[in-house]
C-alpha cells in the first residue's frame, strides 16, 4: 500500500495536538488531515479516468475554507459557501469509482454544496432549539450534525455510492473551517473518514466480511471508548498528551494486533470497527478539535496495521484451466470447483501419475460465517493410478503436517503445535483410496484419512478437467473437494473455530 498519505495524516494529527490551545492555528493541520483523506481514496477510480481536476477542486474547497477562516473574522462560512458551489460546477467530468459510473453534473454536482450547507443548517437548528426549548447549544449542535450527516450519507450514497460521501464531506469541512467556531468540523472529518473506510473495504480483500465478525464489534466499541477517554482526560494536567492520546491509541492497536495470533480476536475487522466507531462518535461529541487528532493518529497507524496483515504471497502458479495466474493469496474457496467441464479418460492415459506441486494447489477453510479461517498446503505429494481402461483405481496423498499453513506465521505455530496438528509427534497426514467409482461426469473416491494417528473414512469428489502434452510430457489435471470432521481425529470440538473442514484442490499430474 502507499504509506505516504497515512504517514502524513499521522504527522498532521500530532501537529494538531501541539496546536490544541490555539484553535486558529490548529485549523491548518486539521485542514491538511481532510485533504489527506480526500487524496487517500484516489486509487478507487478507474486507471483510465483523469480525476486530477475533480480531486484538486475538492481539496481546493477545503483550502479555501481554511483561508477564509483565517482571514475573515465574522460570518466566514457565508463567504466559503458560494465557492463550494462554483467549484462543483467546474468539476463536470465522467469517471468510474469502484465500478460505479459517476457523471459529475446535475444532482451529483450539488453534493459538495449540500454538504457545505450542513453546518449552516445545523447551527440554525441548534439556535432555534436553544431559544425555544432552552437546550444546551453546543450539545444540540453536535447531535443535529449527526442527524443531518446521516441524511446526507444516505442521499449521497444513493447518488454516487462511496464517492458521494467524500463529496459531501469536502463541502462540509470547507464551511466548518471557514467558521470561527469548529463545533461542526467533526462531522465533516467523520464523513471523509467513512469514505476511507469504504475504500479499505473495497481494496483489502481480507476484510470483505468484516461486519459479520465479532472482532469488528470489539473494534467498534473500542473506538467509541477511545473517544470517550480522550474527552474524559481533557482536563488532566500531568502527562496530558500521552495519557489523552497515546494510551487509548496503544490499547486499540494492541487489540488489533491480537489478530496476528488469531484473526478472530483482532486484525483488520477490528481496525475497521475502530475507525467506524471513532468516525461516528466524532459526529456527536463535544470538543471535536481535541478528538479529531486522535482519529488522525488512528488512521495514520494503518501503515503499520495493513502491513502486518498483508497475506503471505506463495509462489505463483499457472492454472491449466484459465489464462490468468493465481497468486495463492487467501481467497474465498469457490463452492463450484466441480462445475468445470469434465474431459473423457482413455486407455492411453493408463499408468502411474505423480503430482507436480509447482502447478497445483490445495486449499481449505473452516468456521462459521463471519469467522472463517482459510489456509493451504505448502507441500504435498499425490500419487494417482489409472487402470488399463484409463479409469482411476488408486489415489494416495501424503502431506507433511508442518506444511499446513493458514497464511499467518504466528498462528501457524499454534496450528502446528500440540493443541491442534501436533506436527512434531505426527509429521504426516495421509489419505488412501482404493475404491473409486464414477458418478455422472465425476468420480467419488472413498478412503481412509489419517490425522493425529487416527483414521476416519472420507469421501472425495473429483473430476478430470484437462489433459495434454507439455514439453514432451503428458499432464492430467484433477479438481475436486472433500470434507472431514476434525473432531473424529481427537481434536476438541469448538463451534467458534469450526469442526468441519472443507478442502478444495486443483492438482496437475505428470507421468
Amino acid at each position: 500500500m502507499d504509506t505516504l498519505i497515512p504517514s502524513l495524516i499521522l504527522l498532521f494529527g500530532v501537529i494538531a495536538i501541539v496546536f490544541e490551545s490555539r484553535p486558529q492555528l490548529q485549523k491548518i493541520p486539521l485542514a491538511l488531515i481532510a485533504v489527506g483523506l480526500i487524496a487517500w481514496i484516489c486509487p478507487g477510480f478507474d486507471e483510465k479516468d483523469d480525476t486530477t481536476l475533480l480531486l484538486g477542486l475538492l481539496s481546493g474547497m477545503v483550502m479555501i475554507g481554511l483561508l477564509v477562516g483565517l482571514l475573515v473574522k465574522k460570518h466566514g462560512e457565508w463567504f466559503a459557501l458560494p465557492f463550494t458551489f462554483l467549484l462543483a460546477i467546474m468539476s463536470g467530468s465522467k469517471a468510474t469509482y469502484f465500478g460505479f459510473e459517476l457523471n459529475v453534473s446535475g444532482i451529483l454536482m450539488l453534493l459538495p454544496f449540500l454538504g457545505a450547507v450542513g453546518p449552516l443548517v445545523v447551527n440554525l437548528k441548534a439556535k432555534l432549539l436553544h431559544k425555544w426549548l432552552k437546550l444546551d447549544l453546543e450539545r444540540t449542535t453536535t447531535i443535529a450534525s449527526a442527524f443531518y450527516a446521516a441524511i446526507l450519507v444516505f442521499f449521497a450514497g444513493f447518488q454516487a455510492q462511496y464517492f458521494g460521501v467524500i463529496l459531501v464531506g469536502a463541502g462540509w469541512v470547507s464551511v466548518s473551517l471557514a467558521s470561527r467556531k469548529l463545533e461542526t468540523l467533526g462531522a465533516g472529518i467523520g464523513l471523509l473518514s467513512l469514505g476511507v473506510v469504504f475504500w479499505l473495504l473495497k481494496t483489502q480483500t481480507e476484510i470483505d466480511d468484516s461486519f459479520l465478525r465479532p472482532n469488528f464489534l470489539m473494534g467498534l466499541v473500542a473506538g467509541v471508548a477511545a473517544i470517550t477517554w480522550v474527552k474524559l482526560t481533557k482536563d488532566v494536567t500531568k502527562l496530558r498528551w500521552p495519557l489523552m492520546y497515546l494510551l487509548p491509541l496503544f490499547i486499540v492497536v494492541a487489540m488489533i494486533m491480537m489478530g496476528i495470533a488469531n484473526e478472530n480476536f483482532g486484525g483488520l475487522p477490528t481496525y475497521i470497527g475502530a475507525l467506524i466507531g471513532t468516525s461516528l462518535v466524532l459526529m456527536v461529541t463535544r470538543h471535536q478539535t481535541q478528538v479529531i487528532p486522535f482519529l488522525a493518529l488512528l488512521l495514520g497507524v494503518s501503515v503499520l496495521v495493513l502491513h502486518q496483515f498483508e497475506p503471505i504471497a506463495l509462489p505463483k502458479k499457472q492454472s491449466r484451466l484459465s489464462t490468468t495466474e493465481t497468486t495463492t493469496k487467501p481467497k474465498e474457496i469457490a463452492p463450484s470447483v466441480l462445475d468445470v467441464p469434465a474431459i473423457a479418460l482413455n486407455a492411453d492415459m493408463k499408468g502411474n501419475w505423480k503430482s507436480a506441486f509447482e502447478a497445483s494447489k490445495v486449499e481449505f477453510q473452516l468456521g462459521p460465517e463471519g469467522s472463517v479461517t482459510k489456509g493451504g498446503l505448502e507441500e504435498f505429494k499425490i500419487d494417482l493410478r489409472l487402470n488399463d481402461a484409463g479409469e482411476p483405481e488408486k489415489l494416495n496423498v501424503v502431506i507433511p503436517t508442518a506444511k499446513v499453513s493458514t497464511f499467518n506465521p504466528m498462528r501457524d505455530e499454534t496450528v502446528r503445535g500440540a493443541g491442534y496438528l501436533n506436527a512434531p509427534a505426527f509429521p504426516k497426514i495421509t489419505f488412501s483410496a482404493n475404491n473409486i467409482t464414477k458418478e455422472a461426469d465425476h468420480y467419488v473416491a472413498n478412503g481412509d484419512f489419517e490425522l493425529l494417528g487416527k483414521k476416519a473414512p472420507v469421501k472425495v469428489e473429483l473430476k478430470f478437467a484437462a489433459s495434454g502434452t507439455d514439453k514432451g510430457k503428458q499432464f492430467l489435471v484433477m479438481v475436486g473437494e472433500a470434507k472431514f470432521d476434525r473432531t473424529k481425529h481427537g481434536m476438541r470440538s469448538d463451534a467458534k473455530i469450526g469442526n468441519e473442514v472443507t478442502v478444495t484442490f486443483e492438482v496437475e499430474f505428470r507421468k
